[in-house]
C-alpha cells in the first residue's frame, strides 16, 4: 500500500510580498468602524505577519495544486485609508479569482485601473467600501472571466457634493461579460442612462440590481423572460418607463422590485404564473387592475407592497401563510376585510389605509397575531369594534408598536390598551367617534419625544395632575381650555387614590425599563429644591411642565385657577405678555419657572399670598419694574432675575436685607450652550422609570422615531417607517 504525503502548502515569496506591501499601505487595519452595524467586521490583516505562510492568513485562499492565491475575502476587515497607486501590489496577483473588499472605507479613492490585470476574475466585489470617480469602464471590461461583479452601494451625498461612482455606458462595461450571473450596480450614476439592450442576451443572468442608478427611457421587456433570471431590483430610476410583460409558467422570479418608477399599465393575469415569487415591491408606480385575478395564485409571497397605484377589486380570500408583510396603501381597493387574516401567523406589517373598504370589521381579528408589529387600517369606511377581544391565557397583540386607526368609527376606547401594552410606540385614534369617558387619567407624561403640532382646545381630563409634555416640539398656544378643564388642580388639598383607567402603560413609547406593575412606578424630582427618590408618584404631586417646547402667545389666565398646584414649568419657549396677574392665587405653589421666554411687563405675584414658594426663576425675558418684596422672595438667588434689562429693587422699600443689587445683566446662553445644558435644570424634573399616557380624539401630534439607520442594504422596516413619515 502506498501512502500519499500531503505536501506542506507554501505560498509564492513574490505574491507574499504583495499583500504585505497591500497591508502596509494602509495606515489602520484594526479599527473598525459602525458604518455597517449589520455587518460582521474583523480585523483579518492583523494576522498577516512577515514570517508566517500567507497561504494560512485569515481571507486568503491558495491553489490546493499551485500555491497561488487565488482568493481574498477582505469584507468588513476594517481598512481605511486610499486604494490608489500605493495599494497597487493587490493587482499583481494575476492568478486572483474571488476579490471581496467590500464594507471597508477607502476614503473616496478610485478604483484603480490595475484592476483590469486581474484577467482571471470571476467574483469582484468593490461594494459598500467609499469608492468614487468614474469607474475605469475599459480596463473592467477585459475581464471576460466575471460570473459576479458587485459595485454597488458607494453612494453618498455630503453638503450637497456627490460622493460615488459613476460609469459612462452600461453596455460598454459589460458587453464582453457574457457569462455574469449576477450584476449589481446599485447607487452608481449611469451617465447614458439607457438599460441596454443587450442585456437581454445574458442568459446566465440570476441577479440584476440597478437600484437608484439614474436610468431612463424604456425598459426592455425581454429581460423579464431571462430563463434563470431569479431577482430584478430597479427601485428609485423615476423616468424609466416600462411594463409587465405576459410570464410563462415555470418562470425562476423570487424578486421583483420596482418601487418608485415609471412602469405602469395593466398586471397582467399571467403575473399569477410566478409561482416562486417570494418578494414583490411595486409601490409608487401607476400599475392597474383587480388584484385578486393575480394576487391569489401567489402562494410563496413573503413581502407585498402594492401601496400607491391604482389597483382595483377585493382582497383575495386566501393568502400564502409565509406572508411577512402586506401592504396595500393608497389604491382603490374595495370590499370587506377578509376573516382569513386571523390565520397569517407570520403577518409582522398590514397597511390598508387609503381604500375604499367596507363594512364591520373586529380588532379581535387581528389581535392574537403573535408577530403583528404595525397595524394600519385607518383612512377607509369601515366601522371597526373593539368588543369581543379575548384576553384570557393570552396577550392580545403581543409585539403591536404602531396602530393606526384614524376614521374607523370607533366609538369606545380600545380594551386592549386598558391592558400593559409594553411594546406599542406609536398610536393614532383621530377623527373618531370617541364617546367612552377617560376622564380618571390623573397622569400624562410625554417627556422627551418629538411630538409636534397644537394643542386642541376639546383636549383635557378634568382628573389630571401631573402633566408632563418636556422638551417635544409642541406649538401654538397653550389652549385656556385645556387648563379649565383640569379641576382636580383647583382644590387646595386634593388627593385621591388612583383607579380604573388612570393610567395608560405605553412605557417602550418613550424609554426602556425593567419589571413595572400597573402602580409600581418611581421618578426623581426637584421639590423645594432638594433632589428627591420616590419608588412612585407621590398621590399629593401636583405639577405641570411644559418647557422646552415651542408654545407661543400669552400665558393662559386659567393657571391662577389650579388653586393646588405644586409645580409649573414653562420655561424654554416662545411665550410673550404679561405674567398673569391671577398667579397669585396659587397658594400652592412650590416652584415656578417662566424662564428664557419673551414675556413682558412687571412681575405681579403678591408675597404674602404665595408663602409655599420656595424655587423661582423668571431670568431672560423682557421684564420691567421693581422686584418684588418681602418673605421668601428675600431667599431667591439674584440670578432668578438676571436678562432683564428693566427690573430693578427699589432701594426705598427694600425689605430684604441680603438683596444688595442685581447680577450684571448678561445674554442668553446660545442655542449650542442650551443644548449641552443637562435635562436636569428643568425645576420639574422628573426622569421617569414608568412612563404613563393617554390619549383622546383630538390631540393630534406626530411621532418621529429618532433612531437614523445608516446601513445601505435594504430592509422592509426601514423603508415602511421612511413612508410613514416617521423619520
Amino acid at each position: 500500500m502506498v501512502v500519499a504525503q500531503s505536501k506542506e502548502k507554501r505560498c509564492h515569496d513574490d505574491e507574499k510580498a504583495a499583500l504585505l506591501q497591500f497591508k502596509h499601505s494602509f495606515p489602520s487595519t484594526n479599527k473598525c468602524k459602525n458604518d455597517w452595524p449589520d455587518v460582521h467586521q474583523k480585523p483579518k490583516l492583523e494576522s498577516w505577519k512577515e514570517g508566517g505562510d500567507c497561504c494560512s492568513w485569515e481571507g486568503v485562499e491558495c491553489d490546493d495544486r499551485t500555491d497561488h492565491v487565488i482568493g481574498l475575502d477582505l469584507s468588513g476587515s476594517c481598512l481605511f485609508g486610499s486604494i490608489n497607486s500605493s495599494s497597487n501590489a493587490l493587482f499583481t496577483l494575476t492568478h486572483l479569482q474571488r476579490l471581496d473588499l467590500s464594507y471597508n472605507d477607502f476614503n473616496y479613492s478610485h478604483i484603480p485601473s490595475a484592476v483590469g490585470n486581474l484577467s482571471r476574475l470571476t467574483h469582484l466585489d468593490l461594494s459598500s467600501s467609499y469608492l468614487t470617480g468614474q469607474i475605469p469602464q475599459q480596463q473592467l471590461s477585459n475581464i471576460t472571466t466575471l460570473v459576479s461583479l458587485d459595485l454597488s452601494y458607494n453612494y453618498r451625498r455630503d453638503d450637497d457634493s456627490y460622493h460615488g461612482l459613476e460609469v459612462h455606458s452600461l453596455e460598454g462595461l459589460v458587453q464582453r461579460m457574457i457569462n455574469l450571473k449576477e450584476l449589481h450596480l446599485s447607487d452608481v450614476r449611469i451617465s447614458s442612462s439607457r438599460v441596454p439592450q443587450l442585456l437581454s442576451n445574458f442568459s446566465s443572468l440570476e441577479s440584476l440590481l440597478l437600484l437608484n442608478c439614474e436610468l431612463r427611457g424604456e425598459f426592455p421587456v425581454a429581460i423579464f423572460h431571462l430563463p434563470k433570471l431569479k431577482v430584478l431590483d430597479l427601485r428609485d430610476n423615476h423616468d424609466l418607463r416600462g411594463y409587465l410583460p405576459d410570464f410563462p409558467s415555470g418562470s425562476p422570479l423570487k424578486s421583483l422590485l420596482l418601487t418608485s418608477t415609471s412602469f405602469g399599465g395593466v398586471v397582467p393575469p399571467s403575473f399569477g404564473n410566478l409561482a416562486s415569487l417570494e418578494d414583490i415591491d411595486i409601490s409608487y408606480c401607476n400599475f392597474t387592475r383587480e388584484i385578486s385575478s393575480w394576487l391569489m395564485n401567489l402562494t410563496q409571497l413573503i413581502d407585498i407592497d402594492l401601496s400607491h397605484n391604482r389597483l382595483t377589486g377585493q382582497i383575495p380570500s386566501n393568502f400564502s401563510h409565509l406572508i411577512h408583510r402586506l401592504d396595500l396603501l393608497s389604491n382603490n381597493l374595495e370590499g370587506t376585510i377578509p376573516t382569513h387574516f386571523s390565520n397569517l401567523h407570520n403577518l409582522r406589517y398590514l397597511s390598508l389605509r387609503y381604500n375604499r373598504f367596507v363594512g364591520s370589521v373586529e380588532l379581535n381579528l387581528f389581535s392574537h397575531l403573535k408577530k403583528l408589529t404595525i397595524l394600519f387600517l385607518s383612512y377607509n369606511h369601515l366601522s371597526l369594534s373593539v368588543k369581543n377581544i379575548s384576553t384570557k391565557n393570552i396577550t392580545p397583540f403581543p409585539s403591536l408598536e404602531f396602530l393606526g386607526l384614524v376614521s374607523c368609527n370607533l366609538s369606545e376606547f380600545p380594551t386592549i390598551l386598558h391592558n400593559n401594552i409594553n411594546t406599542l410606540e406609536h398610536l393614532d385614534l383621530s377623527h373618531n367617534n370617541l364617546r367612552e369617558s377617560v376622564t380618571p387619567l390623573s397622569i400624562l407624561i410625554l417627556r422627551s419625544n418629538r411630538f409636534h403640532g397644537v394643542i386642541k382646545d376639546g383636549f383635557g381630563f378634568s382628573n389630571l395632575r401631573v402633566v408632563n409634555l418636556f422638551n417635544n416640539s409642541f406649538s401654538g398656544k397653550i389652549p385656556s381650555k385645556f387648563i379649565e378643564t383640569m379641576i382636580h388642580m383647583r382644590a387646595l388639598n386634593a388627593s385621591r387614590k388612583m383607579g380604573y383607567m388612570e393610567q395608560l402603560l405605553l412605557p417602550n413609547l418613550f424609554q426602556p425599563f425593567e419589571d413595572f406593575g400597573p402602580f409600581d412606578y418611581s421618578m426623581t424630582m426637584i421639590n423645594k429644591g432638594l433632589e428627591r427618590n420616590y419608588m412612585k408618584i407621590p398621590d399629593t404631586l401636583f405639577g405641570i411642565d411644559f418647557s422646552s417646547n415651542n408654545f407661543e402667545g400669552q400665558i393662559p389666565d386659567a393657571f391662577g385657577d389650579l388653586a393646588g398646584l405644586q409645580m409649573l414649568n414653562l420655561s424654554r419657549n416662545n411665550l410673550s405678555g404679561h405674567i398673569p396677574s391671577s398667579f397669585s392665587n396659587m397658594k400652592n405653589l412650590e416652584s415656578l419657572d417662566l424662564s428664557r421666554n419673551q414675556l413682558s411687563g412687571h412681575i405681579p405675584m403678591d408675597p404674602t399670598k404665595l408663602t409655599s414658594l420656595s424655587s423661582f426663576d423668571m431670568s431672560y425675558n423682557n421684564l420691567s419694574g421693581p422686584i418684588p418684596q418681602g418673605n421668601q422672595f428675600c431667599t431667591f438667588d439674584p440670578t432668578s432675575f438676571e436678562g432683564n434689562l428693566g427690573l430693578f429693587v427699589e432701594p426705598w422699600n427694600e425689605q430684604c436685607g441680603n438683596v444688595r443689587s442685581l447680577p450684571q445683566q448678561q445674554q442668553p446662553p446660545s442655542p449650542i450652550e442650551e443644548e449641552e445644558d443637562d435635562d436636569s435644570e428643568s425645576d420639574l424634573k422628573i426622569e421617569w422609570m414608568i412612563i404613563l399616557i393617554g390619549f383622546v380624539s383630538g390631540l393630534v401630534v406626530g411621532v418621529i422615531l429618532g433612531n437614523e439607520l445608516i446601513a445601505r442594504k435594504r430592509h422592509w422596516f426601514v423603508k415602511t417607517l421612511a413612508r410613514m413619515g416617521i423619520w
